[in-house]
């Protein structure tokens, strides 16, 4: 799952898929420059504040859920640990993709505008 490619309900969806379906793992995965606009132009760099909004909203959903998900770095993971085997993928739904491509629309426009 990638931060900036997903709405909230998205990545919160697909958690709660990945749970109901046992997988031992989940990659969340954002870069440095992921909450910055203007990073191709002359203009100043300034943050994209439905982003943060996004992941702050992630991390409190996982702080919520410390009980059925825990967060880890790569290194500090034990990938010869026992977990059920990887099932059919995670489909996403229309709705919650609409919604995301709707925000992305809007995202473009105020950058533009900015």
């Amino acid at each position: 799952m990638q931060i900036s490619a997903c709405s909230e309900a998205e990545l919160i969806y697909f958690l709660e898929a990945a749970h109901r379906n046992r997988w031992g793992h989940v990659v969340i995965v954002s870069h440095s420059f992921e909450m910055l606009a203007n990073r191709w132009s002359s203009r100043s760099l300034c943050p994209v504040s439905h982003r943060i909004q996004r992941f702050e909203g992630l991390c409190k959903f996982l702080d919520r859920n410390r009980d059925r998900f825990q967060s880890s770095l790569f290194q500090e993971l034990d990938l010869a640990e026992n977990s059920e085997p990887f099932t059919a993928p995670v489909k996403g739904k229309l709705r919650l993709t609409a919604l995301r491509i709707a925000e992305q629309g809007i995202d473009r426009l105020i950058q533009r505008w900015k």
